[in-house]
């Protein structure tokens, strides 16, 4: 399983939605992407997998242009995959990470909808949480043997990122 991340150091706060001053600032030689989602400015732009639909030409959504929220996206089918080799008499296991993963995207795009600075800092707080559910729970499905410590150790490196991201714009 290899899921694609987004470079870190780029759009992680609430200014994400002003991307393309930056990605027209910066030249396609400057930065080294590592995904085609850095440098998107429609959905048509974004990789299906990400966007979870078909790319349209529609203009992106606030929540849509933050790297969190996409890199959250990838955990998100990460784990999807993951819930697929998690045996089903692990039912509360499975329930407990597809709900902790799920919960990322959905708060870093509601923080996105919130019109104050604490507003937003407190939805990002809760994803914040949720991530650190999240890579227990990997430690927790290791430990039991239910998943391979590749995936686990790439779920990991995702959720890192996340949380990095996250703290700074809890900020």
């Amino acid at each position: 399983m290899h899921i694609t991340v987004v470079d870190p150091t780029f759009g992680t706060g609430w200014d994400d939605w002003n991307q393309e001053n930056e990605l027209q600032r910066r030249s396609a030689n400057d930065q080294p992407w590592s995904c085609a989602c850095a440098k998107a400015r429609t959905s048509r732009d974004l990789p299906v997998a990400v966007t979870g639909m078909s790319n349209t030409d529609r203009p992106l959504l606030d929540h849509e242009n933050l790297d969190a929220y996409r890199v959250a996206i990838e955990f998100l089918a990460l784990s999807v995959q993951l819930l697929e080799e998690i045996p089903k008499e692990r039912r509360e296991l499975r329930l407990q990470l597809e709900r902790a993963a799920m919960s990322l995207p959905l708060n870093i795009a509601e923080g996105a909808g919130k019109p104050s600075p604490a507003d937003r800092a407190r939805y990002h707080g809760i994803a914040r949480g949720s991530a650190m559910e999240c890579a227990t729970l990997l430690d927790v499905s290791r430990i039991m043997g239910v998943v391979q410590s590749k995936d686990v150790e790439q779920g990991k490196r995702l959720l890192s990122r996340l949380a990095a991201m996250l703290t700074r714009m809890c900020r």
